[in-house]
């Protein structure tokens, strides 16, 4: 069976706009993908990354770039516009991935993220 370029979303909120804790929940979402999915890093394509404006001290690029195996990886990061009633201290990402072409992807939204796209926790719901 051929592979094909799937692309996966995931998001988390944190608590603080500190080194540490963007860290640890940049490393925590981006393994809960890799593991929700049953990717290899081989398979991962690019990374990309938006955060919102009220979080400025440490990139969640340089977050994963510094974690285990990913220095390789294409990142890239970006501010997300100012909405009304957005989401604060949000992390979001997109994962660009090659897999069996009947892979099906499961998105992953943790902490207060998980209220961006409730349609899509758990999906695909069995």
């Amino acid at each position: 069976m051929n592979d094909r370029l799937f692309a996966v979303r995931g998001a988390t909120q944190v608590a603080f706009d500190d080194k540490q804790t963007i860290e640890a929940a940049v490393i925590e979402l981006f393994k809960a993908i890799i593991e929700t999915n049953k990717l290899s890093y081989d398979a991962v394509v690019s990374v990309q990354f938006t955060i919102t404006p009220d979080l400025h001290t440490y990139n969640p690029a340089t977050a994963l770039r510094n974690y285990e195996g990913t220095s390789a990886l294409p990142l890239f990061c970006m501010q997300e516009p100012i909405v009304d009633n957005m989401l604060d201290r949000a992390i979001r990402v997109l994962i660009h991935y090659y897999a069996p072409a009947d892979h099906f992807q499961k998105h992953v939204y943790l902490h207060g993220a998980a209220s961006l796209r409730p349609d899509l926790v758990d999906f695909p719901k069995k």
